[in-house]
């Protein structure tokens, strides 16, 4: 067996280094897209409207006003409230009169939605529940702040009010797969022609943010408002809770829009050929909460005498499941932001996954078969990197002579050593390039499991959630998480059997105990994925400690 003594110090390093870089990419991601690949900026002096229809109007040129959901009318002096429920299989919607909006929308147990339902509506007020016409300065909301039901079916409700210029219908219908299409029917009942100059908007709906707990982390806090733009073949963009402004509009044709928490979307399109033409968000404070909004602006309506019109909408309400958005045909499945560098490779662990679990029926098997299968395709990258690595253990002797007897002229040394490896046909890259190129995979692997609605509430062995940390026992509000704790002790074994510097020897400790620290609060199925790799990785590393080493060439230097 090759001893310590001939043993590669630089090997350790390229391990610590392989890793660094790995954190460093899938952290610095995020970061990098944002400032790189931003979203095309607004417009500031241009308008849009939708296209191809005569009764299109240019809106004015004074900027449209986002109506102020605190302050359009305090909750006390709405008119009277009646409350209409209607449930399907998935979901159980409760419509409010007050300006014929969802008040409530629970996600009831399903194959995606195990243990308690799921609330897509946080906040409370009519202006901005989903399906609510909010005001522009041509529109009279005062006289559509309650409608009246004027029917009912089992998985549909009708709301109608009118002022003295035009009457408005809304027909909302409960699909299956969680959809709901809303019809909303204009009409002019005057002689004179009525215009909406700046059209109207309508409210995608809400997302609270929540307070941070350490055992139920923040599932339905709003990561992003995304939209589809029309046009070609359309392009998705995304804005960052944290890049939302008060009161802001972006005149952009759309078409569609939503908002997106860690597993869950609302989503509203504009169907039958119509768009959007902005983009309207908001940033709403009360009772010591903060909300965040957003909602489609249609384009300019002209009504003639007489005159009705009807607009559609389907909305989706429910989790965020490749297989399911895909299903639409409207390329809902973009909110996935399976796009950019890794999008590919993300979409398809997405569907090997799925694959996999439809097999064995458990999602924590189906990673661990994921991974090996993963492992087992990378195995001879893999058994490159390590016989490069024990290829150059085996010139650890001549090296040590090189450093020796060139100490005082590092250029010469690095002349020396890389003569040296051309002699022996060795490739130093070798050794660091095959696990680099195994990067891409697990940060798109990361960003699967990161969201995957499918490991919510999904068990595996003690775990009683995939997608949050493998609580074994609590204590107060810590939790006692085994699988990272395995996952470092494993590293740290892994560690152990790679060859160090003694200068380089606080590293094997360090290194372990950082990552428990960082993977601590992940969720389990991710760190299920690392622990597998880790582990696979340590027993190659142990064979090739264990097998005939490669033996020694002969003590002789480069005479140039």
């Amino acid at each position: 067996m090759l001893g310590r003594e001939n043993e590669d110090p630089n090997v350790g390093k390229r391990m610590i280094l392989t890793v660094l870089i790995s954190l460093g990419l899938l952290y610095g991601y995020t970061y990098f897209m944002h400032k790189y690949f931003p979203p095309p900026p607004t417009p500031q002096n241009q308008t849009s409207s939708v296209p191809n229809s005569s009764n299109v109007q240019n809106p004015s040129k004074e900027k449209a006003e986002l109506a102020h959901p605190q302050s359009s009318q305090s909750l006390e002096t709405w008119p009277e409230e009646k409350e209409i429920t209607l449930e399907t299989p998935l979901v159980k919607v409760t419509f409010s009169t007050l300006r014929a909006s969802i008040k409530s929308l629970l996600l009831k147990e399903s194959s995606f939605i195990r243990g308690d339902s799921v609330s897509l509506v946080q906040f409370q007020n009519p202006n901005v529940q989903p399906g609510a016409i909010s005001r522009t300065s041509d529109f009279p909301t005062k006289s559509f702040l309650s409608y009246t039901l004027t029917e009912q079916g089992p998985n549909f409700v009708v709301f109608e009010a009118h002022s003295k210029k035009i009457k408005i219908l809304k027909k909302f219908t409960l699909l299956e797969n969680y959809g709901i299409n809303l019809e909303i029917q204009f009409s002019n009942t005057r002689k004179k022609t009525y215009r909406f100059y700046r059209g109207y908007d309508l409210s995608i709906g809400s997302m609270k943010v929540s307070k941070k707990s350490a055992q139920n982390g923040s599932e339905l806090d709003p990561l992003e408002v995304d939209y589809f733009l029309a046009g070609g073949n359309g392009a998705y963009l995304k804005k960052s809770i944290g890049k939302i402004k008060e009161h802001a509009v972006e005149d952009l044709e759309i078409s569609w829009a939503g908002m997106k928490s860690k597993y869950f979307a609302l989503v509203i399109k504009p169907i039958e050929g119509a768009l959007a033409s902005a983009l309207i968000t908001d940033v709403v404070e009360e009772n010591f909460e903060r909300y965040y909004t957003s909602g489609l602006r249609m384009g300019n309506l002209v009504l003639e005498p007489g005159e009705t019109k009807k607009s559609s909408f389907f909305i989706f309400c429910g989790p965020k499941n490749y297989d399911l958005l895909k299903s639409f045909n409207d390329q809902l499945e973009a909110i996935l932001d399976f796009n950019g560098i890794w999008g590919s490779l993300s979409q398809g662990l997405v569907i090997a996954l799925h694959g996999i679990n439809r097999l064995f029926r458990n999602y924590g098997l189906a990673i661990i078969i994921l991974t090996l299968l993963l492992k087992l395709v990378f195995y001879p990258l893999s058994a490159i990197s390590l016989k490069s690595m024990k290829e150059m253990q085996a010139l650890k002797p001549q090296l040590d002579i090189i450093k020796t007897k060139y100490k005082s002229n590092p250029k010469k040394i690095q002349q020396e050593t890389m003569a040296l490896y051309k002699e022996h046909h060795i490739r130093p890259l070798a050794g660091c390039l095959p696990m680099l190129v195994q990067v891409p995979i697990f940060i798109a692997f990361y960003r699967v499991l990161m969201s995957s609605i499918e490991l919510r509430g999904a068990h595996f062995l003690w775990i009683n959630d995939l997608a949050k940390p493998d609580a074994l026992f609590h204590v107060g509000t810590f939790s006692f998480n085994i699988l990272p704790i395995l996952n470092g002790l494993t590293m740290y074994w892994q560690q152990a059997t790679t060859p160090t510097d003694p200068s380089q020897k606080s590293m094997k400790y360090i290194m372990p105990v950082m990552l428990t620290f960082l993977f601590y609060n992940l969720p389990s199925g991710l760190i299920l994925y690392w622990f597998v790799t880790t582990l696979i990785t340590a027993l190659q590393q142990y064979q090739m400690k264990v097998k005939k080493p490669i033996s020694s060439p002969p003590l002789a230097l480069s005479k140039h």
